[in-house]
């Protein structure tokens, strides 16, 4: 599809997978304090005010592209803090990987999404220049997937054109929707993190410390 020929507008879902029970981290990871030159905030936090600077980016909008984004949690802490930065939240029962996934693709705003990216809530350095690129880069062919990468190095975020909406749907346990790119690669899009600090992910009390630093 030709810009030209793009539905105006032009809707992306944004799901931020925030139902994981930590177990790595020993507790809920999400919540654990960060601190950085912008102070002290739970580690979510960070991912949160990212998804709304971008989701309101002016850019986007110039465009004609909407991206509407939502936070899938389990966790009462999380919705609590969603709704005092104001940033879209469902909240549901929680479950495996694939659940959230699915949950997030039964969302009724889902049936006018042209594409959706899933953005991990614990990359706190990710920022919304990048998920802009990342749309601009899908904008021009929504055909295939398109993903963040450092170095040739493919992570999150994903997003996956409709096309694989119905096999995300189908994903079991913890698989995730990079179980869908393998034999994919040639046709995904990969679009240059602004560093690889921006693809790193926090599972331990370790990884807290370092991304600490780095931040």
């Amino acid at each position: 599809m030709k810009p030209e020929e793009r539905k105006i507008p032009f809707i992306i879902g944004c799901l931020m997978l925030a139902s994981g029970q930590g177990r790595r981290f020993g507790g809920n990871k999400l919540l654990a304090p960060l601190e950085s030159r912008s102070g002290t905030k739970p580690l979510i936090e960070y991912s949160l005010l990212t998804l709304k600077s971008f989701s309101e980016a002016p850019e986007l909008n110039n465009a004609g592209v909407k991206c509407e984004p939502f936070v899938l949690t389990c966790h009462e802490e999380v919705r609590r803090l969603c709704e005092k930065l104001s940033v879209p939240v469902r909240f549901f029962g929680g479950g495996l990987k694939s659940d959230t996934i699915r949950f997030g693709l039964s969302l009724k705003e889902s049936a006018e999404w042209e594409g959706c990216m899933f953005i991990a809530s614990d990359q706190p350095a990710l920022t919304a220049q990048t998920l802009v690129r990342l749309v601009f880069s899908f904008a021009s062919d929504p055909s295939r997937p398109v993903r963040l990468s450092y170095d040739g190095r493919a992570g999150n975020p994903v997003l996956f054109p409709r096309s694989f909406f119905s096999a995300l749907s189908m994903l079991k346990g913890e698989q995730g929707g990079g179980a869908l790119l393998k034999g994919e690669e040639a046709r995904t899009g990969l679009v240059e993190a602004a560093s690889e600090t921006e693809l790193m992910d926090v599972d331990t009390g370790e990884e807290l410390i370092l991304i600490e630093k780095l931040l």
